[in-house]
């Protein structure tokens, strides 16, 4: 079944944006009287039959609502801003799919790149939580966070991670051994040219536990979605 994005939900009857209805009169090519799924993006998912097929405003009936229960965990990715605008728009998407519930772009010391598109970034994150049938939108904090400024407004979980790749630096253990099931996570990765010696530092001050993610040097955005597979994992074999 064919899913679709709306926000502004009341009643019994759903109106798509002039986007979502495009997508289901001219890609979909969906017809009146065919079935579909709309999501919010907050746990909700309205099973409709398509009233109106109009290019710019389909309506949508509402049959049933469905509450989905979020996944039994908090996955925070704090990640640098990436040289290819290209690599952080695959994350977002991946990431999304695996699971994650926020995500925040910070400018390191080894930052290349300042600026994100992030109207462009929330597209991808809504299309790849239809593509999932998924019914949580993460959040997308909608500005570059200097990397001094997050670790002032982050300091108090007990399962926060920092991901390097200083083999010099004692105290570093893979994530899957220190990570709990069903806790608040939130893990940084740095940029191509990793966090500066200096941020890692800081980061252990604020007791920040240092990680591991395998044997190989993985690329940035890579390292992220390993840290949203282990997550998901641990969690599902908690379940037993």
């Amino acid at each position: 079944m064919n899913f679709f994005y709306a926000t502004e939900i009341s009643g019994s009857t759903i109106v798509l944006s002039s986007d979502e209805s495009h997508h289901c009169t001219h890609v979909l090519r969906m017809r009146q009287g065919d079935e579909g799924v709309v999501v919010d993006g907050q746990g909700n998912m309205y099973f409709c039959t398509l009233t109106e097929a109009n290019k710019k405003a389909c309506m949508m009936k509402i049959h049933r609502k469905v509450s989905v229960e979020p996944h039994p965990y908090y996955l925070h990715l704090a990640i640098a801003c990436l040289k290819n605008h290209d690599r952080m728009e695959w994350l977002v998407e991946k990431a999304t799919e695996v699971g994650v519930d926020e995500i925040t772009f910070l400018s390191t010391r080894y930052t290349e790149r300042k600026q994100v598109n992030f109207d462009r970034i929330s597209k991808i994150a809504i299309s790849a939580m239809k593509q999932s049938q998924k019914a949580i939108l993460p959040k997308i904090y909608p500005q570059v966070v200097p990397f001094g400024q997050f670790m002032i407004q982050h300091q108090s979980l007990s399962q926060n991670f920092i991901a390097h790749c200083y083999s010099h630096i004692p105290g570093r253990v893979p994530l899957a051994q220190v990570c709990r099931p069903k806790q608040t996570v939130l893990c940084m990765i740095g940029p191509e040219g990793d966090f500066s010696e200096e941020e890692v530092g800081t980061a252990l001050e604020k007791n920040f536990v240092p990680v591991s993610l395998g044997e190989s040097r993985l690329r940035s955005e890579t390292a992220a979605l390993a840290v949203c597979f282990t997550l998901a994992v641990i969690n599902e074999m908690s379940h037993g």
